[in-house]
């Protein structure tokens, strides 16, 4: 799949660790066989020395394991904690800005002005991606940013 929120949590991930990758997009409309018998169906998926490693949150800690020296989480217990409780938060956050994606009016003046309406009551400070962000920031702003 395309743009998928949660397969950008992951390439974030490997991309600030400096991994090589390659992407291979589903049809999550037609998922092929292999997908499908050797995954749980959804995306995203990481596949490492054979082995299928699915949900983004997950994945995207194992790929930082991978590289330990360039650690994206917090070595405080505490720090890593509260992080892991932004992403859980901005998680909970996607059906309204689906529901802001998604706003019907008669015309397009109403949609947006809807959208905006919608915007306002859900927004929430937005993280910008850098070379320095850490693995709260992987893992929330692809959700908030692509929908």
């Amino acid at each position: 799949m395309r743009f998928c929120p949660f397969a950008e949590r992951t390439i974030l991930v490997l991309l600030t660790k400096n991994i090589p990758f390659n992407v291979v997009n589903i049809n999550l409309k037609k998922k092929p066989d292999w997908f499908q018998e050797k995954t749980w169906g959804t995306v995203s998926v990481v596949k490492y020395k054979g082995e299928y490693i699915m949900e983004s949150l997950v994945n995207s800690d194992f790929v930082d394991e991978l590289e330990p020296a360039t650690a994206l989480h917090p070595l405080d217990p505490l720090e890593k904690a509260m992080g892991r409780l932004l992403v859980e938060k901005f998680g909970k956050m996607r059906a309204p800005y689906y529901g802001v994606l998604m706003a019907k009016g008669d015309n397009a003046e109403e949609v947006t002005k809807k959208r905006l309406e919608m915007f306002t009551e859900v927004r929430k400070p937005l993280f910008l991606w850098t070379r320095s962000s850490r693995i709260k920031e992987a893992s929330s702003s692809p959700v908030i940013l692509l929908g």
